[in-house]
């Protein structure tokens, strides 16, 4: 059975995935069905609270951590074998609001942190029409 993962939400560049079917092999080449990218999964991670481990395998049901800043977001299905799309993780309205500005000699880094939570689907952002 082909190995099939969808990533789950955590902004970080460690990622969770959970196992849906299929045999997870370190060091196997997967494909990302959003951006059609293959990725090698070469530094796999057991996560235990704070601690980390390197895994070898896994099976359907296991949750391994996969490490490539930028590859994966937010619903993400990742798969080896034929293609796979699992249908989108639903928007909501915002139930959160911040209102944000950034001080005029730090506006390239705000920017940049905030485009990275955006490319990971953990933030929405609404801008004013009023400004």
């Amino acid at each position: 059975m082909p190995l099939q993962y969808m990533c789950t939400a955590l902004p970080t560049c460690c990622r969770p995935a959970a196992a849906v079917s299929g045999k997870f092999e370190k060091g196997m080449k997967v494909k990302v069905a959003r951006t059609g990218r293959v990725v090698s999964l070469s530094r796999p991670q057991q996560m235990f609270a704070q601690s980390r481990a390197t895994v070898q395998e896994g099976l359907a049901g296991d949750v391994i951590g996969l490490t490539n800043p930028g590859a994966f977001a937010i619903g993400d299905t990742v798969y080896a074998g034929p293609e796979l799309r699992f249908p989108p993780i639903p928007s909501f309205s915002p139930e959160l609001f911040a209102y944000m500005r950034c001080a005029p000699n730090q506006k390239k880094a705000f920017s940049k942190g905030v485009e990275g939570l955006l490319g990971e689907g953990a933030v929405q952002v609404l801008y004013s029409t009023d400004e």
